[in-house]
């Protein structure tokens, strides 16, 4: 026997056992499908299909903006800025002892202008 038979008969074994699973999941799903009992869901506001609007074109950003729309948790919101506490939640206080807090709050002005002259050098612009 060949090694090119050999492959061809293992594919059509496998291809033979691919179908009778196929056949068998479809049919368990199927049996399952009729067993499970249909039970009434009270209207609410998620339940009720709302008019999706169109926000960019991409559909999965609007899909997230429309979810966003319904839920309403983004009215739960404080603020405008990066710091938005939501209802419920204290700040966190850390000392300025803390490492985290002097990483934070660190002046890195003379770092970024120190990479900003590194830069210009490397790409030939004069300052």
């Amino acid at each position: 026997m060949k090694k090119s038979e050999l492959k061809m008969m293992i594919r059509e074994i496998v291809r033979e056992e691919v179908r009778l699973g196929l056949k068998e999941l479809l049919v368990d799903s199927k049996k399952s499908k009729r067993t499970e009992k249909k039970v009434e869901v009270p209207l609410t506001e998620k339940n009720v299909q709302i008019k999706k609007k169109h926000y960019v074109k991409n559909s999965v950003i609007n899909d997230v903006l429309n979810e966003t729309a319904v839920e309403g948790e983004w009215k739960k919101l404080q603020g405008d800025g990066p710091n938005v506490i939501t209802e419920g939640t204290e700040p966190t206080l850390v000392s300025d002892n803390d490492p985290m807090s002097q990483l934070l709050n660190k002046d890195y002005r003379k770092v970024l202008e120190s990479a900003t002259h590194k830069s210009n050098q490397k790409h030939g612009v004069n300052n």
